[in-house]
Parts: C-alpha cells; sequence; structure tokens
C-alpha cells in the first residue's frame, strides 16, 4: 500500500472487559472509517457514537506497539508495547486521569491481497493507582464504500 492512501473500511470492533471478581463484559459495534499506512504503520480512524457525544478515533499499531488516541467529548492516549509498561492519559470534563497498560498480547494479521486485516491486543489497565481490568480490544477491518 502506497504511504499516506487513504482506504474507506468497514470495522468490526469487539472489546472484552473483565474485572476481578465479575463475569466478563463483551462490546461489540461497527463503524466505518479510513485506512492509511505511514512510515510501516497501520491507522484506521473512525468515530465512535456513545450516547450525546462524538470520539474521533485513531488507532495506529504495528507488529510490536500500538496507540488509542481519542479527541472530541473526550480526550486519550493510550500507548501499548510489547512487553513493556506505558503511561498515557484520559481527559473528560471532569478533570485528566493518568492511565498504565501493560501488554499481555498484541497480533497483527494483514491479509497478502486486499486492504483488510485483523488486529488483537490484550492489556492491563491501570486508571491512577486502581487496576480498571483485563481487556481484549479484537478490530476486523475490510476494504469497503464509506
Amino acid at each position: 500500500m502506497p504511504d499516506a492512501l487513504s482506504i474507506p473500511v468497514q470495522l468490526k470492533i469487539t472489546s472484552t472487559i473483565t474485572q476481578q471478581g465479575e463475569k466478563p463484559e463483551q462490546i461489540e459495534f461497527w463503524s466505518e472509517g479510513t485506512l492509511m499506512e505511514k512510515r510501516g504503520q497501520i491507522y484506521l480512524q473512525y468515530t465512535e457514537v456513545q450516547e450525546d457525544s462524538h470520539i474521533r478515533t485513531t488507532l495506529r499499531f504495528g507488529d510490536k506497539d500500538a496507540m488509542i488516541i481519542r479527541n472530541g467529548d473526550v480526550k486519550m492516549r493510550m500507548p501499548f508495547v510489547v512487553g513493556e509498561s506505558q503511561r498515557g492519559h484520559y481527559q473528560s470534563q471532569f478533570g485528566q486521569l493518568p492511565l498504565f497498560t501493560q501488554v499481555k498480547e498484541m497480533k497483527y494479521h494483514p491479509s497478502e491481497t486486499t486492504h483488510s486485516g485483523r488486529f488483537y491486543l490484550q492489556y492491563e489497565l491501570i486508571i491512577g493507582s486502581e487496576h480498571a481490568g483485563n481487556f481484549i480490544l479484537e478490530l476486523q477491518y475490510t476494504e469497503g464504500n464509506k
């Protein structure tokens, strides 16, 4: 894929959250977005709609690291590096909180023939000093019209 070529994609995003002593909670949604490749990294951009808020989300990833950036009613920067604890932040109208992530597993499987693929991320999240749970993010994208 040439650098900075923007391709419309269909996204299926599944998040599984497991908190201590609780059953896993799974959230799944579909979205339309764009796919770009820059400097060997994949960028997927889409908008999340949650109740009355719209959040522009960018997921940047490669083989060993990833980053989720959200802008809009909520601002967030959450970095992920295999084998390392990373610091990020979450900011809302109520203030800013530090986030810490520890990646347990990360996989990226691009299609060899089309602009599609799968990204899998399993991590532990700490917000402030509180363990928020273990998370799994599964993202599938396929080339499609917007």
